[in-house]
């Protein structure tokens, strides 16, 4: 996978991603106005510079989102499909 010009890539474990969908969880449950801007969110623009991260809308961001020279987060599959499964249950939910 490449991204940002880098190629080689240390993979996020599965206890990592489920502990992040567990926080990410959390954070939607106690805070609405970020679960409503999560349901409508295009997952495909958190990694790159985002318009709606600069100027402060409801989401889940990444530093990819406000600095063209951050990579700590990438487009790592079992990544996205933890997202878009949250999504989904959000949606359902909401």
């Amino acid at each position: 996978l490449e991204f940002r010009e880098k190629r080689y890539w240390e993979p996020y474990y599965e206890p990592q991603i489920g502990s992040l969908k567990g926080l990410l969880a959390r954070l939607l449950s106690v805070n609405p106005i970020i679960k409503e801007g999560f349901v409508n969110q295009n997952l495909d623009e958190i990694w790159d510079i985002n318009y709606k991260a600069l100027t402060a809308q409801p989401g889940i961001y990444t530093h990819c989102c406000y600095r063209t020279d951050k990579t700590d987060v990438y487009p790592y599959p079992p990544l996205i499909a933890m997202l878009q499964d949250l999504q989904a249950t959000c949606k359902k939910g909401a």
